[in-house]
């Protein structure tokens, strides 16, 4: 039983090996037969990729059932065939066979892969040849079809745009031509290794290399199109940058305001100046120089050009002028300032002749009216020498008239306020004058009012003397009050001459008239008080002198009558008789 038992194991173990001799077999054919297809078709690819596909389907080893068949699989198939060849009976014939058929086609296999293996490497350089020529050339074409484009770009920025496009293809040109010199040494390579290859390899350089040619002419072709217009738009760009800055300048330049000083006036001119030194250092003669140019040399835009070359020349003529027109509006500016301090000046001058004027002092003496007379009189003199300021402020203000201020109005009326001022000054020269003259000739007139008046209480005390009520001397005084009479008499002209000059005074109307005929009432009651008085003395004195000869002669006839009294109460009635004698005692009786 056991025998029998290990034979039938020992059956099992031999069916369990050719059935995996068989199994393994059958891998192998399938795999054998997978690559007797691929190498039968003789398919080298229809580009380097394919035939790398290829390649890499030849060499696979195969995966799952197929995996891992290579002449050390073979070499195992082998040992299990001699192993079961060695082991099995009546399968070792057919163990023994299927191995050399397996052997067979595995050599004739490999002899096939070698072949198609060394065709699929000539077709890979090939496909890689043309690969790469293939990716040059279009490249290359494609950069030609960016050259293909007519635009030159609408402004500079396009066309620096397109400039470093195309600046940007002829550097790639430039880096293909070291890619054509490898393309070069490949061919070489090829046509050397692969002579039947060569006529196609060659045809392949010469078209990459007229393509090439092609693509630098263009590239040159669109470098001066596109030269030509970057000269234009730059020279645009340049024009309207320029223009822009004359713009800007121009608005600086008349934004200036009106200066408030003359310190802000001269400011104002020294940045104008430094405006005007900015304008000339950027004159725009380079610029017209570059548009001329373009011009002479045929440009495609020559008349566009020329546009913008008298645009641009029109707005710096402008610039100038705005230059020039404020200049003048600073200029005149600073010469109105000026102005305005002569003006303030010559006010001042003016204020302080009025001040002087304004004085209503018109002196309590003639002493003092004298002063201010002479005091006027030098002011007067000193006046019309300083006069000339008025007449420089009227010169210079007509000056600047005549150039055509831009403040003409305020100027004329300033120059003839100051006139006016002036003139209005010598009216209150000439009527302080007059007033002073007024004046002196009051304080003379109420001098002889004065003196006049003095004389007269003077002389009223004199007539007020009741002197005459003292009869002695009364002849005497009779005959001094005579005397007194007529030099009151004397004195009435004098008082006439006052009363005319007082009279005349007041009939020119005279500032004192009212003191003036005041003192002219004054006066003439005095003077009337002085005759009333003098009159009334005169009479007094005549009544005294008839009283004193009435007196003179009563005392004569007392005299008179003691003396007959005492003639009658003497006891002598003469020593005789005798008609002498008695006739001396009788005359004294009868001399009456």
């Amino acid at each position: 039983l056991q025998h029998e038992s290990n034979l039938i194991s020992r059956g099992l173990e031999e069916a369990r090996g050719i059935l995996d001799f068989n199994n393994e077999v059958s891998k192998v054919e399938a795999w054998i037969r997978d690559k007797e297809l691929l190498v039968s078709q003789g398919d080298l690819g229809k580009d380097y990729e394919h035939c790398m596909e290829l390649q890499r389907k030849l060499e696979d080893a195969g995966s799952g059932a197929t995996r891992g068949v290579d002449d050390e699989r073979i070499e195992q198939i082998f040992q299990m065939a001699a192993k079961l060849c060695s082991e099995a009976g009546s399968e070792a014939p057919a163990v023994e066979a299927k191995r050399a058929e397996i052997g067979s086609k595995y050599s004739a296999l490999q002899q096939d892969i070698q072949a198609y293996r060394s065709r699929l490497a000539v077709a890979g350089a090939m496909h890689a040849f043309q690969r790469d020529t293939d990716d040059t050339l279009a490249r290359i074409k494609e950069k030609i079809l960016q050259l293909d484009s007519s635009d030159r770009g609408k402004d500079l920025k396009d066309v620096q745009e397109l400039t470093k496009k195309t600046e940007g293809v002829a550097e790639f040109l430039a880096g293909t031509e070291k890619r054509i010199a490898e393309h070069q040494s490949v061919s070489g390579d090829l046509s050397r290794r692969y002579p039947d290859m060569s006529s196609e390899v060659e045809g392949k350089m010469a078209a990459m290399a007229d393509t090439w040619a092609e693509a630098n002419t263009r590239v040159q072709q669109r470098k001066e199109a596109l030269m030509s217009g970057l000269q234009f738009h730059q020279f645009v760009h340049d024009c309207q940058e320029y223009q822009a800055w004359l713009l800007d300048l121009d608005k600086r330049i008349k934004s200036v305001a009106a200066p408030n000083s003359v310190a802000e006036a001269a400011a104002f001119m020294s940045l104008h100046q430094e405006r005007k030194a900015e304008l000339n250092g950027r004159n725009g003669e380079a610029l017209q120089a570059v548009g001329s140019t373009l011009v002479t040399g045929g440009h495609g835009e020559a008349a566009s050009i020329g546009e913008h070359i008298e645009r641009t020349v029109e707005m710096r003529d402008n610039v100038s002028q705005s230059w020039e027109a404020t200049e003048q509006q600073l200029l005149q500016g600073h010469q109105l300032f000026i102005f305005k301090q002569a003006n303030l000046r010559t006010v001042a001058w003016i204020e302080e002749k009025e001040a002087f004027l304004n004085n209503d002092d018109l002196g309590d003496s003639i002493a003092a009216v004298e002063a201010l007379v002479r005091k006027h009189d030098g002011f007067i003199k000193t006046m019309e020498k300083q006069a000339v300021i008025i007449d420089e402020l009227d010169k210079k203000g007509e000056e600047l008239i005549n150039n055509d201020h831009f403040d003409a109005g305020k100027i004329k009326e300033m120059v003839e306020a100051a006139r006016a001022r002036m003139e209005a000054v010598q009216d209150k020269c000439v009527q302080r004058l007059r007033k002073l003259e007024d004046s002196r000739h009051l304080y003379q007139f109420l001098r002889k009012v004065y003196d006049i008046k003095s004389w007269v209480k003077e002389k009223t005390q004199v007539a007020l003397d009741e002197s005459y009520y003292d009869l002695s001397n009364l002849q005497n005084k009779i005959q001094k009050h005579a005397g007194f009479e007529a030099e009151i008499a004397a004195n009435k002209s004098r008082l006439l001459a006052i009363n005319t000059e007082g009279e005349q005074l007041c009939a020119v109307g005279h500032f004192a008239s009212q003191e003036i005929a005041g003192q002219l009432e004054d006066l003439a009651s005095e003077w009337n008080h002085l005759q009333d008085t003098s009159k009334l003395k005169r009479e007094r004195l005549h009544e005294a002198n008839s009283a004193l000869i009435y007196l003179h002669g009563l005392d004569e006839f007392e005299t008179w009558l003691e003396d007959n009294e005492r003639l009658l109460e003497s006891e002598d009635h003469g020593k005789d008789r005798s008609e002498e004698h008695t006739s001396e005692l009788q005359s004294p009786l009868q001399s009456r």
